[in-house]
């Protein structure tokens, strides 16, 4: 797997998981 790819991949996964702790916390 190319580094390129894997960091296209990641950068939108981060976000997902980022919104997904501000979500979490905010429900809380």
């Amino acid at each position: 797997v190319p580094e390129v790819f894997w960091t296209v991949d990641t950068m939108p996964l981060s976000r997902a998981i980022e919104k997904s702790a501000q979500a979490g916390s905010r429900d809380r």
